[in-house]
């Protein structure tokens, strides 16, 4: 197995774990200056997102978590084949592409109380400019492909 499908499987399978753990006191965030107990680095976006899981039903495979991004954070081309995301800005703005070539003139901001859907298969990129807190409802195990290796954090 080569590195880069090692790296998919540490993604999944920590994502997964952390779906399967129970919610800890302190696992509801109470905003982006909150403790850091109950967050965790987000798998496959780099080191300026962490995230917190607010609501799961293991009947329908659905979860919320809520992502505290860093100012100036950049995530390059990419999609998502098992998880259709609705994303809702909680506070700052989130900076949305679509397309395989990350263009800074694309991206179309998406403001506090805005949401945006990333349909299975759909490439996109994204930035903020603040810091932003983001709530994201998915189904589905999560999981994230690049368009090129150089912009996926991972390697």
């Amino acid at each position: 197995m080569n590195d880069a499908m090692n790296r998919r499987r540490f993604l999944l399978t920590s994502l997964a774990g952390a779906l399967a753990a129970p919610l800890g006191a302190g696992a509801q965030p109470s905003g982006i200056g909150s403790s850091e107990r109950g967050w965790s680095r987000a798998p496959g976006v780099g080191p300026g997102v962490s995230f917190t899981i607010v609501h799961r039903n293991p009947q329908t495979g659905q979860y919320t978590i809520h992502a505290r991004i860093r100012p100036g954070h950049t995530v390059g081309p990419h999609w998502h084949r098992n998880v259709v995301q609705e994303i809702t800005v909680l506070s700052g703005i989130y900076l949305n592409g679509w397309g395989d070539v990350w263009n800074p003139s694309g991206l179309r901001e998406v403001r506090t109380g805005e949401s945006v859907v990333i349909p299975k298969f759909k490439v996109h990129f994204w930035a903020t400019r603040e810091e932003t807190l983001l709530q994201a409802t998915m189904t589905g195990l999560y999981d994230i492909e690049y368009v090129l290796d150089a912009d996926d954090p991972r390697n």
